[in-house]
């Protein structure tokens, strides 16, 4: 199990983790500020894929990871204006490399 996983599970109990709705905990990681714990979920893509099943990848999965992509590149935007130069955030770029990955062994 990775860290970061770790680190944002730390405050759960056993039944709790038991319990964990697999694409909850995934959206979960998704949102934080944590570059190392967005990564890290985007690597279970494919898993959570799996996990939830056809009908919840297409109807809630994919449109939570198209507005999580143009939520984090109007992000990238604004700051690019106000700062007036390119802000390009590696872990950004990280993310949609890994995504592209796991979106690619997702058969639908």
């Amino acid at each position: 199990p990775s860290i970061a996983l770790a680190r944002s599970l730390a405050n759960l109990n056993y039944d709790t983790l038991l319990s964990i709705d697999p694409l909850k905990l995934f959206l979960a990681q998704l949102d934080t500020d944590n570059a190392e714990t967005r990564v890290d979920a985007m690597r279970r893509c494919f898993v959570v894929a799996n996990a939830i099943g056809r009908d919840a990848t297409l109807n809630q999965l994919i449109p939570f990871l198209a507005n999580h992509v143009n939520k984090r590149g109007e992000l990238a935007a604004e700051k690019s204006n106000a700062a007036a130069v390119p802000t390009g955030s590696e872990e950004d770029d990280e993310i949609l490399l890994i995504l592209a990955e796991q979106l690619g062994q997702m058969v639908i």
